[in-house]
């Protein structure tokens, strides 16, 4: 086959969650395929916002890096710099020599200003199709009076104008995809919606993180990125008051970034029974879930419909009793509540999510892990496969 696809996006390979992990396994999808591949990407930098030089590569995929500039800690400004840095580095790829010259172009949002900029310099003929995996005029709504100012216009503009660039609209959920129908006056016929895929490997399992999780312990854990759509300040509170509810649990935040930083400095209550760690490797991700009582996954009231978490698919797929507190008429309450494992709570009040939690950490005593996996196979089969996204791209 001597189709060739070119996929933008800052993050990728080697990072190992979010939206990096999803674009490495889709790259790797289509490279076995027999499609010739250009990434065009930042260096890692995700999620600690600290970009990290790297040679890594991938077998059959041509992956050209930029941008090595310090981040600012302000977020704001951290997106801007996002923006602006990655498309002037999509800008230099398009005018180089035999480059731009993609069968399928892939952009994958956010961030949006690059393909705005690369557009007039694409292939006319080539299929241009979006992967959208939070939809910022969404989560900028529900962000602080300077977002929902000036910034909340900016943001929608473009965003729109983005959107009906492409000839294709995948979005990671059902809600997003008809939200943006709507906000963004899109053509029904070009948008389609498709989960996040599962791309965890139990046939991997290490015995690495024992000292972590003392078997006489219940464990309720947040791993991933923590970013303001956790709403992470929230999530610290409920495990300040859950641990002083029982004495035989420990709440765990496996991540990094300038938002854990922050929540280490302000946590001097239950230090023993709340703790951090950093991101666990790759190999450790399934040892992670099978030590996990819980996994909970936190929002920010009113983001649910502007994303989705990646790692839904295979926290599931795992088995693990799963804790969402967010939105309960969104796509991501459904999923949880479909598995038949998870349990959502539709409020950040204290005192009720800590009964709430208690409850369903004694619920989900009655099965293991294995069990649980066997109940949500079917559903996790059904609605968190790559191929679903495959055929989309390349039917």
């Amino acid at each position: 086959m001597s189709e060739k696809i070119a996929l933008f996006s800052p993050f990728f390979y080697p990072e190992i969650i979010s939206t990096g992990k999803y674009n490495t396994y889709l790259v790797m999808a289509l490279q076995r395929l027999g499609y010739s591949i250009d990434v065009v990407a930042s260096y890692p930098l995700y999620p600690d916002w600290k970009p990290r030089k790297t040679s890594s590569s991938l077998e059959n995929v041509n992956i050209f890096r930029g941008g090595l500039f310090p981040y600012p800690k302000a977020m704001v400004l951290r997106r801007f710099q996002l923006e602006l840095g990655f498309m002037f580095h999509c800008i230099r790829y398009m005018l180089s020599k035999n480059r731009g010259d993609g069968d399928i172009i892939i952009p994958v949002f956010p961030p949006m200003l690059f393909f705005l900029a690369i557009f007039a310099l694409l292939p006319t003929k080539a299929n241009k199709i979006g992967i959208v995996h939070d939809v910022q005029g969404i989560m900028a709504n529900v962000a602080n009076s300077l977002m929902k100012s000036g910034l909340l216009a900016f943001i929608r503009y473009f965003e729109k104008k983005v959107f009906h660039k492409c000839d294709k609209l995948i979005f990671v959920s059902k809600s997003m995809a008809e939200k943006a129908i709507t906000d963004y006056d899109l053509k029904p016929d070009k948008v389609v919606a498709c989960y996040p895929f599962v791309n965890i490997d139990k046939s991997i399992l290490t015995d690495d993180l024992a000292p972590l999780f003392p078997a006489e312990k219940k464990h309720i854990v947040y791993s991933g990125a923590l970013g303001e759509k956790q709403n992470p300040f929230e999530l610290l509170k409920l495990f300040q008051s859950f641990v002083q509810t029982r004495d035989d649990t420990i709440c765990h935040i496996f991540s990094r970034g300038p938002l854990v930083d922050e929540l280490k400095e302000i946590n001097h209550v239950n230090t023993d029974r709340i703790r951090f760690h950093d991101l666990v490797p790759e190999k450790n991700l399934y040892e992670l879930y099978l030590r996990s009582d819980i996994q909970i996954i936190p929002q920010k009231p009113g983001t649910s419909e502007g994303s989705i978490p990646s790692k839904l698919p295979n926290i599931l797929a795992s088995g693990v009793p799963t804790f969402l507190i967010g939105d309960s008429h969104s796509d991501l309450a459904n999923l949880v509540k479909k598995s038949g494992i998870g349990y959502c709570a539709e409020t950040w009040q204290s005192d009720i999510l800590v009964t709430q939690l208690n409850a369903f950490l004694e619920s989900s005593q009655q099965h293991n892990h294995n069990v649980r996996q066997n109940m949500v196979s079917d559903f996790v089969k059904d609605n968190f496969g790559i191929d679903q996204l495959i055929k989309m791209i390349v039917p």
